[in-house]
């Protein structure tokens, strides 16, 4: 009986060293400087990605739909308490359909989530393409997004080559248009980035629209810019201070503002970064 009893205390003592064990590992792993580095920069970049989407995303939608759907449940309540209670104070009819706004609603749950859905849905794709990707959100981006198009789909920038063998922009100064100096005139570093972003995800996916890898432009070079913050700031803070100066890069209003997804003007590659870092490190 004795021999039962050591064994059965030398149970736990192995499971107690084997969580000891596993738990070792696991610091151990998060405790390697190359795997903390790229934890420490995974963060940023994925909170520099995640609210750029947004403009894809749309997720005001939701709220919109959510509104207007309320809004006519209550004036519908309201038109019968006015039917039936004429001469119910206003303060009375209005607290009185709220009531039953809220009855309602809780009471035809399923169909009201659904009325949302639908609705969200639809104000969303007032705002897409027809490949469901959101339209460019200003003028400049659509300035790009034609030299962009252009290069891909004839080899060339400009829309009309002359008897005299000049090219020209048709769309600026319309109907006179725009002499440029070559066939590839006016074409930026911003267009040129583009089109061989484009055609690395055309590798990839074959059915990705020119305007569908236009819109991600901000998006990807925004989160490509935490890389270089992250690394200039730990020069001087080490990995905390690289932590911090990534995610204000990554997620700073100025910087967010200029750079949703969408936005695709030579923000994201050409200026903004530049700014920042001389800006903090001159």
């Amino acid at each position: 009986s004795a021999k039962k009893k050591k064994q059965k205390e030398a149970v736990p003592e192995k499971k107690s060293d084997e969580m000891e064990f596993d738990f070792t590992k696991i610091k151990k792993f998060f405790t390697n400087p190359a795997i903390l580095v790229i934890i420490l920069l995974l963060i940023p970049m994925f909170f520099a990605g995640y609210f750029r989407y947004y403009p894809q995303r749309l997720p005001i939608a939701n709220q919109w739909a959510e509104n207007s759907i309320n809004n006519n449940i209550k004036a519908q309540i309201t038109g019968q308490i006015n039917q039936q209670y004429p001469n119910l104070p206003d303060a009375n009819k209005q607290q009185l359909a709220a009531k039953q706004a809220k009855d309602y609603i809780a009471n035809n749950r399923q169909g009201y989530e659904q009325a949302i859905k639908q609705n969200a849905d639809a104000l969303r794709q007032q705002f897409k393409a027809d490949d469901g990707t959101t339209y460019l959100l200003a003028i400049d981006p659509y300035e790009y997004f034609r030299k962009y198009s252009n290069i891909i789909n004839t080899g060339h920038v400009w829309d009309e080559k002359r008897e005299d063998g000049s090219f020209w922009d048709t769309h600026k100064l319309a109907p006179l248009g725009v002499k440029l100096r070559s066939k590839f005139g006016g074409a930026t570093f911003h267009v040129w980035i583009s089109v061989a972003v484009y055609r690395i995800i055309s590798f990839f996916d074959k059915n990705i629209s020119l305007m569908g890898a236009f819109f991600f432009m901000p998006i990807i070079f925004s989160v490509l810019s935490v890389i270089p913050a992250f690394f200039l700031a730990r020069k001087v803070g080490g990995n905390l201070g690289g932590f911090f100066a990534a995610m204000i890069i990554g997620i700073h209003s100025v910087f967010l503002g200029r750079t949703p997804g969408g936005f695709s003007d030579t923000r994201s590659e050409e200026r903004r970064v530049g700014k920042e870092c001389r800006s903090r490190w001159s």
